[in-house]
């Protein structure tokens, strides 16, 4: 499929698995980001297809470099002369070396093809208009933060309400509360797959579920507080409890009960 997409003189520079950003569809496709040494293009795994492509010769220039820098961890943003903005969601811990790879690819590039002085300030004049319209100064922000404009049924609590109920379930069925609580690892990564695929950066979670850590994880992907991670700990220690003691246990511990209010 990469050789496909390629064209005549053009070679890969990088390439990576990374989710594109789309404020304005609320939602983050999934696929794979390619730099050659002429564009940039973002390919949807699903479909197999070239989602965009970004020509070298259409990336904007801010400064003395390129504008293809953004403050939001894991994230590349490349802004092109038409004032576009494209976000790509890359691994964690890959976001510097991203940037430094285009950047270096592009200088290389504008080395070999320079532009017309009049070219570049036009384009140094265009930012700076960008910069200090308050309409475009909006979408950088949202643009910043594209969690917080992902489709509202990403963040549905369904299910980690069927994660804390599990170590309860468990107690009413013989050896059920190991197997409720493997039952809760698989609502575990069924709801990380909601999330990824509703636009969050789920990487960080490492594929590892262990359900504490990952309703903790999840709390602060969603920057929401941390009730459903103190709920699962107290329906796990209800379920050891119940588990690990026989009713007649709580059968006595009750007549016990009822007999010394009685006799107070």
């Amino acid at each position: 499929m990469r050789n496909d997409i390629l064209i005549a003189g053009e070679t890969v520079v990088r390439e990576g698995i990374a989710n594109r950003i789309t404020i304005n569809s609320n939602y983050a496709t999934g696929g794979y980001l390619i730099l050659t040494n002429l564009r940039i293009i973002y390919v949807i795994t699903k479909h197999k297809e070239i989602d965009c492509v970004i020509p070298f010769s259409e990336i904007a220039r801010k400064g003395d470099s390129f504008d293809i820098y953004s403050d939001t961890p894991n994230i590349v943003k490349i802004r092109d002369k038409n004032n576009n903005v494209y976000e790509f969601s890359v691994k964690k811990g890959e976001k510097t070396l991203w940037e430094t790879e285009i950047n270096k690819t592009l200088t290389e590039y504008a080395s070999k093809n320079p532009m017309e002085e009049s070219d570049l300030e036009e384009i140094v004049e265009e930012i700076e208009e960008v910069n200090d319209s308050d309409e475009v100064t909006e979408e950088i922000d949202i643009a910043e933060e594209p969690e917080k404009y992902t489709n509202k049924t990403e963040a549905s609590p369904l299910m980690v309400l069927l994660v804390i109920i599990t170590p309860i379930a468990g107690i009413f069925f013989e050896h059920g509360f190991l197997l409720f609580l493997l039952i809760g690892i698989g609502f575990c990564y069924w709801d990380e797959s909601i999330l990824h695929h509703s636009g969050y950066d789920t990487l960080s979670f490492n594929k590892q579920f262990i359900i504490p850590v990952y309703l903790f994880k999840r709390a602060r992907l969603l920057k929401k507080g941390m009730e459903y991670f103190i709920l699962w700990i107290l329906t796990f220690i209800t379920g050891i409890i119940f588990t690990f003691t026989s009713l007649s246990f709580w059968i006595k511990l009750l007549e016990t009960i009822q007999t010394m209010i009685t006799q107070s």
